[in-house]
């Protein structure tokens, strides 16, 4: 594996190692017992349809945002659940293709929110109760962090009964920033602030000009590190205005706004603050989840 793959390996294994503890990615069990063929069997297409309405019905009942169907997840599904009958098992782990995450890194699918529910039964109805009668299942069909979701299902029939094996898999894409994203982080900025009793600075549109240049170089220049970024806005800072006394820099790699805001409005680096610079950057880099958003803040007290 390659030291970029290796990266990305991280970013997924930190995903799917905190929802073992959710048991999202327990050993999976056979849902249900088999069932005489019904009159009427819905192919693979059709049963990833009824999934799919049964998943986000469940998520707008629990006030969630339905998912939307990916296809690329769906070809990595369908090829698991296509294993898992051809195999004769029902697990997270395939004795030919690994685990959940060796089979996404393949794909190239690189995310750092991921879950993954197998199982099979004898209607696509029949699973989606299981799933959502196991905690574990259940977290994951409704995980608030997700945004997209790959089905795979595959019929299998022998000595005439009918079994479903499927496979869903969960995950975080992010999405392009809209242009009014310095004005929604802002709101979800004062938004934090107010829930901590924190004053908000003022912001200085220098010091925006500065945050802004130094989160694009964060994701145009890979040499540089984190440290070398904040080193050089430090230094940058310093020229532009000599009379600074005290200056504090932050930089956050994160997956919506709302998340950078929440950072951002519990740093105890701009409790001080008088002014303050706001810089945003969407973009790619190595080892990031692709769309990342960079926020850069400096705080002048």
């Amino acid at each position: 594996m390659s030291p970029t793959c290796r990266r990305f390996a991280v970013i997924i294994a930190a995903a799917l190692t905190a929802l073992i503890g959710l048991g999202a990615l327990a050993a999976a069990r056979t849902i249900a017992a088999s069932r005489p063929i019904a009159a009427q069997e819905l192919d693979k297409t059709q049963a990833q349809a009824r999934l799919f309405e049964l998943i986000n019905t469940d998520r707008v009942k629990a006030g969630l945002a339905p998912l939307a169907l990916d296809p690329e997840l769906a070809a990595v599904a369908l090829k698991h659940s296509e294993d898992m009958s051809a195999n004769g098992f029902v697990s997270h782990v395939s004795p030919t293709t690994g685990t959940s995450e060796e089979r996404l890194l393949r794909a190239g699918v690189i995310t750092d929110r991921a879950a993954e529910n197998v199982g099979n039964g004898a209607s696509p109805d029949e699973i989606h109760a299981a799933f959502m009668a196991s905690p574990g299942h259940r977290a994951a069909i409704l995980r608030p962090d997700v945004t997209h979701v790959g089905i795979g299902s595959v019929l299998k029939k022998e000595n005439g009964r009918v079994r479903y094996f499927v496979t869903e898999l969960f995950i975080r894409r992010i999405p392009p920033l809209g242009p009014d994203a310095k004005a929604v982080f802002r709101t979800e900025l004062d938004r934090a602030r107010d829930s901590g009793g924190a004053p908000a600075p003022k912001e200085d549109p220098a010091l925006t000009r500065l945050a802004d240049e130094a989160a694009r170089e964060f994701l145009e220049d890979e040499t540089l590190s984190q440290d070398n970024i904040l080193e050089r806005l430090q230094r940058r800072i310093a020229r532009s205005d000599p009379k600074v006394k005290s200056v504090a820099t932050v930089l956050y790699v994160v997956g919506s706004l709302e998340e950078g805001a929440k950072q951002a409005g519990s740093d105890p680096k701009k409790m001080k603050a008088r002014r303050e610079g706001i810089g945003i950057a969407q973009g790619e880099r190595a080892g990031l989840v692709p769309n990342s958003i960079v926020v850069v803040l400096i705080f002048v007290d």
